[in-house]
């Protein structure tokens, strides 16, 4: 019989489980488990527990392990995935491209059923995909789509477009217009129409109408300055300071500049919807100080439009008759 007592067996039983005791005492606490039906007991029920909790802790590894690579294949096929679809979109991109409003249409000719004319990209690294066009109530819509890896390599296309409808207006699907009417229209009309005000105190927008309409390089001047006569009704716009460049004297006669001065004021007055007026302070090529002040009766009575059931207005509205007011003065 080993001469340890139980409660020292006991005391001893963990460090025994994890052979943690010396070799002696090993012997003494074996000896002691064989006689003593507690202790033994106690031990079995021990070793038991763990073996319990071993289980429990590789069934949760185990599981652990399982969801860790079950969320690895999850995130390798969003992967997969993903990566499917940027090749889907890169060869959308490729073969039938983008839409484009970065181009020009040259040498456009329309008859009543047919519209033909040349696109050419401005950008020289994107490359034409598809040119197509669509027709409502007469008027066709051109738009282009592009691609910066097409294969064609294409920066230009011929393009043809037939209707059923008799073509009234060829436009971009920008909105752009390009021909209405019969006539040709170009940038330079689109930039005026867009940049139409509809009150005269918007201090910007006559500021971007002005610019639009190129008053610098039309008037040959550095710059000017403007006033916004608001207060009022009459509204007016008033353009003084016109600072001109010396070389302008050269190139104009008092008559000429004079005509360029009202060309200025007829597309002002028609395109700022609640002026009443516009006045032009300047100087003549031959140094003389002058006014020209344009009213809307005056503009009316000049262009006839009266007895029509028109007005100086009307011709803002559409791009057709504003190209009509500017070739009125070349």
């Amino acid at each position: 019989m080993s001469k340890l007592e139980c409660n020292v067996v006991q005391d001893l039983l963990p460090s025994f489980a994890d052979s943690l005791v010396s070799e002696k005492t090993e012997d003494e606490i074996k000896e002691h488990l064989s006689a003593c039906e507690t202790c033994s007991g106690i031990y079995n029920e021990m070793v038991k527990g763990e073996n319990i909790e071993q289980k429990e802790d590789k069934k949760e590894i185990n599981y652990l392990r399982k969801i860790k690579n079950r969320n690895k294949k999850m995130l390798a096929s969003i992967l997969a995935v993903f990566m499917l679809l940027i090749a889907i979109a890169f060869g959308l991109y490729s073969f039938i491209g983008v839409e484009d409003a970065a181009y020009s249409v040259n040498n456009i000719y329309v008859t009543d059923h047919l519209v033909s004319a040349e696109i050419l990209l401005f950008s020289s690294s994107n490359h034409i995909t598809k040119v197509s066009a669509k027709e409502a109530d007469g008027i066709v819509t051109i738009s282009v789509k592009s691609s910066l890896f097409s294969l064609s390599k294409k920066d230009s296309a011929d393009f043809a477009f037939i209707v059923d409808e008799t073509i009234s207006k060829v436009q971009t699907s920008d909105g752009r217009v390009l021909w209405e009417n019969g006539e040709a229209i170009s940038q330079k009309i689109n930039d005026i129409y867009n940049a139409k005000v509809k009150y005269i105190g918007d201090n910007s927008a006559v500021s971007h109408l002005l610019s639009a309409i190129n008053i610098n390089d039309t008037l040959k001047c550095e710059n000017y300055a403007i006033h916004l006569l608001t207060d009022e009704k009459p509204y007016g716009l008033e353009i003084y300071d016109i600072n001109s460049y010396d070389e302008m004297f050269s190139s104009f006669t008092d008559e000429s500049y004079e005509q360029k001065i009202k060309t200025c004021a007829f597309i002002i007055l028609a395109c700022i919807e609640n002026a009443d007026f516009v006045q032009f302070e300047y100087t003549t090529p031959s140094g003389m100080e002058k006014t020209y002040k344009l009213t809307i009766d005056e503009a009316n009575d000049y262009l006839g439009v009266v007895s029509k059931g028109k007005n100086i207005k009307d011709f803002a509205n559409s791009h057709w008759e504003l190209k009509t007011l500017i070739d009125i003065y070349g």
